[in-house]
């Protein structure tokens, strides 16, 4: 009977599996990051591209063993259900993701530039862009696969199997917004930068349910992350990333509508924007785009 509480189908229930998860994930990122700071110990608090790849690098290790090993050995469940399996039109998915996340992002801009809060700066070199670019890509990719990976795939797919889709959808956005409780600025207007990261942990949420894999999100999130900070030179979540942006955008408008050094994730531009991409993918997922998925769900997710 004491054991039903805590055990369900032979299973440790799904709460419980993400408090483990979120344990041993805790661990592992202070071994490696000790390990890391041991190697270079400025490597930990630098934002500068090399840094950011290093910690890039320690993120997606820790993030992936633990979501690999615990899926298989705990959930036993698959880890293609997980909505990272290449099968499929994966790519296409990907790549409208990165459409949407580069859309969104600009229309923020644009939303600030037309109430005369952003204004167009100058335009770096095309030889910075060279140099930085293809480093800043990779490492958004890799910060946007852990985070995807983390909440919208082991977390989330437990609290649907756990409560189903949509407390599933709206609990793993407010962990998403959780996690950067610690980021810069955030309590310079927490609840509207608050509301930002979770409208966009709903987003990228209902991309997964609507397309079934998490292949969208990832590239929404890392195009997103990518024109807020190294295209537009904007803060991305407090952190400023582009010390030699592709564009440089100068915001002086009010911060309930910039999200000011928290960047455009609080602020009302990209609430806005987040809404009109929602209607968009939406739309597309009406009118069958998304019909031709590789279906990997476990059987909790189809019901």
């Amino acid at each position: 009977m004491i054991a039903s509480i805590f055990v369900k189908d032979a299973r440790l229930r799904p709460p419980l599996r993400i408090l483990v998860y979120g344990i041993v994930l805790i661990c592992l990122t202070y071994v490696l990051a000790t390990a890391l700071g041991a190697v270079c110990a400025s490597c930990l608090a630098s934002t500068q591209p090399g840094a950011l790849a290093a910690q890039m690098l320690v993120g997606v290790c820790t993030v992936a063993l633990t979501t690999v090993w615990l899926r298989r050995r705990l959930d036993r469940r698959s880890v293609a259900s997980l909505g990272f399996a290449p099968r499929g039109p994966w790519l296409r998915f990907f790549a409208i993701g990165v459409v949407f996340g580069a859309a969104m992002q600009t229309l923020a801009v644009a939303i600030e530039a037309v109430s005369g809060s952003a204004h167009i700066g100058a335009h770096a070199s095309l030889r910075n862009d060279l140099q930085l670019l293809p480093l800043m890509i990779v490492v958004l990719l890799g910060a946007a696969f852990t985070e995807e990976l983390s909440t919208r795939g082991y977390v989330l797919q437990n609290l649907w199997e756990a409560w189903g889709e949509k407390p599933a959808v709206v609990l793993s956005a407010v962990l998403f917004a959780a996690i950067h409780s610690y980021n810069p600025h955030l309590r310079e207007q927490m609840w509207l930068t608050w509301a930002g990261l979770c409208a966009f942990g709903i987003f990228a949420a209902c991309s997964l349910v609507w397309t079934g894999s998490l292949w969208l999100a990832l590239g929404t999130h890392a195009a997103w992350n990518l024109f807020e900070g190294p295209i537009y030179g904007l803060p991305v979540s407090g952190l400023l990333l582009s010390p030699s942006p592709v564009i440089t955008v100068s915001v002086s408008g009010p911060s309930w509508l910039t999200g000011a050094n928290f960047g455009p994730e609080a602020g009302v531009s990209s609430l806005l924007a987040l809404a009109i991409g929602a209607l968009v993918l939406r739309t597309l997922y009406l009118g069958g785009a998304f019909r031709d998925q590789a279906d990997t769900r476990e059987a909790y997710a189809r019901a």
